[in-house]
C-alpha cells in the first residue's frame, strides 16, 4: 500500500502525509503525537548532552520555584479522588502491616529458649501462623 503506513503507537494503518519529507511513524491523533514527543525527548535525552544539561536545569529551577510539599498540596486539593482512594488504599496497608514480634522474625528459634544469666530459661510466647518455620515450636525441635 503505497501512500500509507502503520501508526508506532496505536497501529492503525494511514495515509501518509505529503508535506513530511521524512519517513512518517506516528498517525495525527492526540495520543499517538505524545507518544511520539516521549520517544523524541527520550532519544534526545540520551544522546544530545546540550539538551540534557538544558533539561537539568529547567527541572532546577522550577523546583526552586516551586516546593515539593505546596505542589503535591495543589495536586490532592485538584484530584479529590485520588485522595479518597489512596485513604481507603493506606486504611487496607495498615491493617496488613501488624507489628508483632512473631510478625517480624522468620526464625523464631530464637524466640523458644531464651537464656537468662542466672540460669533460667525465658519462655516467649510466639503466634504458630505468623511464623515462617512452626516445626520449631514442635516437641521433637525442643528436645533437640
Amino acid at each position: 500500500m503505497r501512500g500509507y503506513f502503520y501508526c508506532h503507537h496505536c497501529g492503525k494503518s494511514t495515509r501518509l502525509n505529503p508535506r513530511l519529507k521524512g519517513e512518517q511513524k506516528y498517525c495525527s491523533e492526540k495520543e499517538c503525537r505524545k507518544a511520539s514527543r516521549r520517544v523524541w525527548k527520550k532519544q534526545q535525552y540520551t544522546n544530545n548532552d546540550e539538551y540534557r544539561e538544558k533539561t537539568k536545569e529547567d527541572q532546577k529551577r522550577w523546583r526552586a520555584k516551586t516546593p515539593a510539599n505546596q505542589y503535591q498540596k495543589n495536586y490532592r486539593d485538584t484530584h479529590p479522588d485520588y485522595v479518597n482512594t489512596n485513604r481507603q488504599l493506606q486504611k487496607a496497608r495498615n491493617k496488613k502491616r501488624v507489628t508483632t514480634v512473631a510478625s517480624t522474625v522468620i526464625n523464631p528459634s530464637s524466640l523458644i529458649l531464651q537464656f537468662r544469666a542466672d540460669g533460667s530459661y525465658l519462655l516467649s510466647r510466639v503466634q504458630k501462623d505468623m511464623m515462617v518455620d512452626r516445626h520449631l515450636l514442635s516437641p521433637e525441635a525442643l528436645n533437640n
